[in-house]
């Protein structure tokens, strides 16, 4: 069987960046292409081996080890201070965005929709 691919999954650039307060941002086009509201909970899991890939985890209702997503205006953010801060992130140096993939395969692993995070970043300007 041949199905034809619907590109409306693949014309959006999904993509969040860790803003200077260490919140989680999410662009506009982001928030509405994964239905981002104050309901939504997210996880995030670490592959401990290799590159340390990061994932984000959607829940529509809560669950242990979530941030709720948190709404400022019409931007939707996560408060990942602590995290980012743990994990060394020098965010107030650095742009550091993630380019975020549908990861369906660990959904049913992981218990939500996945999305892995690959990581990019520049100097801030001075």
């Amino acid at each position: 069987m041949i199905t034809i691919l619907d590109i409306g999954q693949y014309n959006v650039k999904l993509k969040a960046t860790i803003q200077q307060t260490g919140r989680l941002g999410f662009t506009a086009d982001t928030a509405d292409r994964l239905h981002l509201s104050e309901e939504t909970y997210v996880q995030f899991a670490r592959d401990d081996e290799g590159e340390r890939t990061l994932y984000m985890v959607l829940h529509r209702e809560p669950t242990g080890n979530s941030f709720r997503v948190m709404k400022s205006g019409k931007y939707f953010y996560l408060p990942t201070k602590q995290m980012f801060d743990a994990f060394g992130e020098d965010y107030e140096r650095y742009n550091i965005m993630f380019d975020l993939v549908r990861t369906e395969s660990l959904d049913a692993q992981l218990g939500g929709q996945v999305y892995k995070m690959s990581r990019r970043m520049k100097e801030r300007p001075a």
